[in-house]
């Protein structure tokens, strides 16, 4: 596995502090809709966004321009928006309807823990970058 890489970490912290009172207040706006109808307004608006921004934001920190971002987004979004799918709706379904709202951002933030270490691994997945000289740029053996 190899050492921790600092950058990345705060990368994923970085983008956990600002979602959290992000969620917060999403949170607050999606409580007066039933169950079902708050986890579709959810995944149709909030989760297509998040994604867009948690890889633009991970591409521009950790590539320091946003030349590229685009061809990455291209790259990635799908495999996280399929992820996403997969795993939010089932979750926030729950969320909505047993738990209390002031414990919903941190039901959401121990799924997304879990669900944080996926994206990490996605956004930071250089086999998966859009140009074989970038490829060969930041993994020199994928390259070959």
């Amino acid at each position: 596995s190899g050492p921790i890489e600092l950058g990345r970490t705060a990368r994923q912290a970085s983008f956990s502090m600002l979602m959290a009172p992000t969620a917060h207040i999403w949170f607050i706006r999606l409580a007066r809709y039933p169950p079902a109808m708050a986890v579709l307004i959810d995944q149709m608006t909030f989760a297509p966004v998040a994604n867009v921004i948690y890889l633009g934001w991970s591409f521009a920190l950790r590539e320091k321009t946003l030349q590229g971002c685009t061809d990455e987004l291209r790259a990635k979004l799908w495999p996280a928006l399929k992820a996403s799918y997969l795993v939010w709706p089932a979750s926030l379904l729950f969320n909505f309807s047993f738990v209390p709202l002031r414990f919903r951002v941190l039901f959401t933030n121990f799924v997304g823990f879990f669900y944080g270490a996926w994206m990490s691994f996605l956004a930071n997945d250089f086999a998966a970058s859009p140009t074989k000289e970038r490829r060969a740029r930041l993994v020199p053996m994928l390259s070959r």
